[in-house]
């Protein structure tokens, strides 16, 4: 996460900010969790394809980075992905965000 944002601590504006769904629109169970300011989500069920949407409740930003957001100082976000599943197999990917 870039400085100045960051994910909140507390688990119902985690619960309330973020909407996973997998095929077709259905609404994927899973839990949230903060370690080492890292998201951690965990499905109970695998599945193929996954949407992961977060929404304002479950960010924080500094008041520094809200005004340099404003004044279109900052215009795209790096977002590293971290996917592992049960093996010890993982894979990263950086997501740019475009800010509007």
């Amino acid at each position: 996460m870039p400085r100045g944002l960051s994910f909140s601590t507390l688990k119902r504006s985690l619960s309330t900010g973020i909407t996973v769904t997998g095929p077709h629109g259905a609404r994927a169970s899973f839990t949230a969790k903060i370690v080492r300011g890292s998201l951690v989500l965990t499905l109970r069920r695998a599945t193929v394809s996954l949407r992961v949407q977060i929404q304002g409740a479950a960010l924080k930003l500094s008041k520094q980075f809200a005004l340099n957001v404003r004044k279109k100082h900052v215009q795209t976000l790096k977002l590293t992905v971290t996917l592992a599943g049960k093996s010890a197999r993982t894979v990263h990917t950086v997501l740019k965000l475009k800010v509007t």
